[in-house]
């Protein structure tokens, strides 16, 4: 199969060319190179010391973690052999521009996390697919005070186009609501809050986002009981009423306070989905961080889609900075989106809009 170089950064990673495809002897998506300069970007904040790229493919996101200042041990592993030949051609290739020791494995992820019980101050678990498999092993060899960086392409399951499937794999009924997007994160953090739990670490996420058909959040992990109850305390139900279109978040399930409907989504996280010290300090010039920095000023646990309150109310659509204006002006906080090009955040209630 021919193989070619893609330009990330500074580095130049070696992957086969082709559909992409779970198949390829090294995984590699191009369009997801913005995901692996924000995760160069916040470990660059972070500075762990020693990571894992759990699922490394080619290597593309574990060697330009080499390239970080202060990061000392980088191992890389995959089930694959031939990925694992990628890898250290990669390595060798970008030699010039790594500052750490790198580590290559070839074993199953769990097989390498149990047979070789080192603890990391930073995993990426970075799957085709749900991250579900990997959660365990990874969480139990993540240190306190550590982190945890886990992306999940399932996004069908989490947001209530297979609400079975959600309720299978991650024990949270769902159905499809405008801010479904954000209903899929907030499941997703949840699934990941619980897991973290039963090994008493609390994983409160600290970075989250989505794009294209993938989901991706940063945790802090920091060990303890209380620290893990306290958390806990965070997750609960958001029900969304698609008559009256009224949404309220709650620590049990409830029906819509006016029409009584049975519509509850969770168990989910209900917390705030970034760290604005850390959001601070984001450097990357992007769109989404952007939306990010404007939106995590309301963090309030959902959005509007405009379209559809048009819809209900037969009106016209007025320019998104008008609607943020006037908003504000009434008290209110507003702002964009990064979940949707047709959307606002903001902590007015639907009556404010009507």
């Amino acid at each position: 199969m021919k193989s070619v170089f893609n330009k990330e950064g500074l580095f130049e990673i070696k992957a086969p060319e082709g559909k992409i495809s779970s198949k390829l002897p090294g995984f590699y998506n191009p369009r997801k190179t913005f995901d692996r300069d924000l995760c160069i970007d916040i470990l660059s904040i972070l500075k762990p010391k020693k990571c894992l790229d759990l699922l490394s493919a080619t290597g593309s996101r574990g060697i330009r973690i080499t390239g970080i200042k202060g990061i000392e041990e980088v191992y890389m592993n995959d089930k694959n052999p031939k990925a694992v030949e990628l890898i250290k051609e990669n390595i060798n290739h970008n030699k010039k521009l790594i500052k750490a020791k790198t580590i290559v494995s070839n074993e199953y992820a769990q097989e390498f996390l149990y047979k070789n019980r080192i603890m990391f101050d930073y995993i990426d678990i970075d799957p085709f697919g749900t991250p579900i498999p990997f959660l365990e092993s990874a969480i139990t060899f993540l240190k306190n005070r550590g982190y945890l960086g886990v992306t999940a392409t399932d996004s069908s399951a989490l947001v209530g186009t297979y609400p079975k499937a959600c309720m299978r794999k991650y024990h949270s009924k769902v159905y499809r609501t405008p801010y479904y997007k954000e209903t899929g994160i907030r499941i997703l953090i949840n699934y990941i809050i619980m897991k973290g739990a039963e090994s008493e670490k609390a994983l409160t996420p600290v970075f989250s986002y989505s794009k294209d058909d993938y989901f991706r959040i940063y945790f802090k992990c920091e060990t303890g009981a209380g620290k893990t109850d306290s958390l806990l305390k965070k997750t609960g139900y958001l029900t969304y009423c698609p008559s009256c279109l009224e949404t309220y978040t709650s620590e049990n399930p409830m029906n819509c306070e006016k029409c009584r409907t049975n519509s509850a989504i969770g168990r989910l996280w209900l917390g705030d989905l970034w760290d604005k010290e850390l959001l601070s300090k984001i450097s990357l010039k992007h769109k989404i961080v952007e939306r990010i920095k404007e939106e995590s000023r309301i963090q309030v646990p959902y959005y509007y889609e405009i379209p559809v309150l048009i819809k209900n109310k037969k009106a016209k659509q007025m320019k998104f900075e008008e609607q943020i204006r006037l908003l504000r002006e009434k008290g209110f906080k507003a702002s964009r989106t990064h979940f949707s090009e047709q959307a606002l955040r903001t902590n007015a209630k639907i009556k404010d809009f009507k």
